[in-house]
């Protein structure tokens, strides 16, 4: 993991250590793994077929209002949404692990850069449009305050025990966003927070989870 001091862009390409591919390894290590043999593979396939378009979207964590037809059933379904929704756990209420990278997209921004990417630009010969998507550093301190402005019985349930440090994480470089789909702005994390509680709170009897 780097820190803030890093800048990463579509350069960049995690490594991919021996022990993924070991019978036994942690998924944590596996499932990182796959995605960059697969993005390496899709490029491969291009480069043997120019006659082929393709644009592809790297996001950061994706948070934000839920799906109305996803189906939750409990926790794992929630994805990464399990960290907001961690917030306002009551008595299991918790920051999510601070030592996890922060950097966060909301979905619409996803959907809006699918969207896009049907209309750009045809790509150049040699080169690879991998576009990164995230907005600023999530301070989940700050996010807590801000869920518990919803109402008072959300408030009861958040959790709040002061300022709490994290990793800041590796700055991530969204020029080409801009360049090739013309995304220049994201959702607010206030609104992106808000909304996905506020969804959440709205389809958690779906979710096998009793909330003291």
């Amino acid at each position: 993991m780097h820190d803030s001091n890093f800048t990463l862009n579509e350069s960049y390409w995690a490594p991919v250590p021996e022990e993924a591919f070991q019978k036994d390894a942690s998924p944590w290590i596996t499932y990182p793994a796959s995605k960059v043999l697969a993005e390496k593979a899709t490029w491969d396939f291009v480069d043997e077929h120019p006659e082929l378009d393709i644009i592809t979207l790297l996001g950061a964590y994706i948070l934000g209002p839920i799906a109305e037809d996803q189906v939750l059933k409990d926790l794992a379904t929630l994805s990464s949404n399990f960290w907001i929704y961690q917030l306002i756990g009551g008595q299991r209420a918790a920051y999510p692990d601070l030592d996890k990278s922060p950097q966060f997209i909301d979905v619409r921004d996803v959907a809006r850069a699918i969207v896009l990417s049907l209309s750009a630009a045809p790509r150049r010969s040699g080169k690879h449009p991998l576009i990164l998507l995230s907005n600023e550093v999530l301070d989940w301190t700050a996010a807590a305050k801000e869920v518990a402005k919803i109402s008072p019985q959300v408030k009861a349930r958040t959790v709040d025990r002061g300022a709490v440090t994290g990793r800041r994480g590796a700055v991530i470089d969204t020029t080409r966003a801009n360049e090739i789909l013309g995304l220049d702005k994201f959702i607010p994390w206030e609104e992106m927070v808000v909304n996905g509680v506020t969804s959440i709170l709205e389809n958690e009897w779906k979710i096998q989870l009793q909330v003291a």
